[in-house]
């Protein structure tokens, strides 16, 4: 069970491990999984099972445009107000939230992320592309990779919308969080897939395929043979190591 989208070097390094698994339980958004036929993985697709993540909206609040950035990042962007980090666990995190309309993210190779769904928890109306892994929901408006403009002419559309029309898409996005991105539906897909006796074998795949694959694998970020990786997992593994080492010692001792 890992995040996926079609970034090969954010997931190659996992197709040893796909082709020893019964099932590939991917969390991921339908425009990615939508698409797995047509991309360098459509070999993994007779394992996956599509896995959307969840919300517990019991522990979220619900409630020309300031454009605000919670998070840490370069700071002096021109129109963009910095708001650092916030704890939206928070009484005064709340608060900042809920001088917001919207929450904008425009991901290019997000798998299925959980900030949209806080966000609507939140009560905010999402606005991403499609590539942040959400599209085909009415309350989710999608907008284009790469073009400011159209990005901008969407939002200001939106400003200029009555508002019962954006509490339509707030209820509509609340509906969905209870009927599709729970916590239910999420434990009964994984449990179902480790207790099932299913296991498909991979779709075909070319040498080519194979090739791009291993080489994508490993100069990925997350591959334990590049060099800086290599040290954090012998790191790692030597904490792991030595925990046991004491562990056992306690027991015996």
């Amino acid at each position: 069970m890992s995040p996926y989208n079609h970034d090969k070097f954010q997931v190659a390094f996992i197709d040893p491990l796909i082709r020893r698994s019964d099932r590939y339980l991917a969390i991921t958004g339908n425009y990615w999984f939508s698409s797995i036929g047509s991309s360098i993985f459509a070999h993994w697709l007779p394992k996956m099972i599509h896995l959307d993540l969840l919300t517990d909206i019991s522990h979220l609040l619900k409630g020309e445009a300031e454009i605000a950035w919670a998070g840490y990042g370069r700071p002096g962007i021109p129109g963009l107000h910095p708001l650092g980090f916030v704890d939206f666990s928070t009484v005064s995190g709340r608060e900042t939230i809920s001088r917001y309309d919207f929450l904008l993210t425009v991901g290019r190779a997000d798998a299925n992320p959980a900030t949209i769904l806080e966000a609507i928890a939140w009560g905010l109306i999402p606005v991403c592309t499609p590539q942040s892994g959400y599209t085909g929901y009415a309350g989710i408006i999608n907008v284009p990779l790469d073009d400011a403009i159209a990005v901008a002419a969407i939002l200001r559309e939106l400003q200029q919308r009555p508002d019962e029309d954006l509490h339509r898409l707030q209820r509509l996005n609340w509906e969905l969080l209870d009927s599709h991105f729970s916590w239910d539906r999420f434990a009964e897909q994984v449990v179902d897939a480790i207790e099932g006796q299913a296991s498909p074998a991979l779709g075909p795949e070319d040498w080519k395929r194979k090739w791009m694959l291993r080489w994508a694998s490993l100069i990925s970020p997350y591959s334990t043979i590049r060099p800086l990786n290599l040290v954090r997992f012998a790191k790692v593994s030597l904490a792991r190591l030595r925990q046991a080492y004491e562990q056992d010692a306690a027991k015996a001792g």
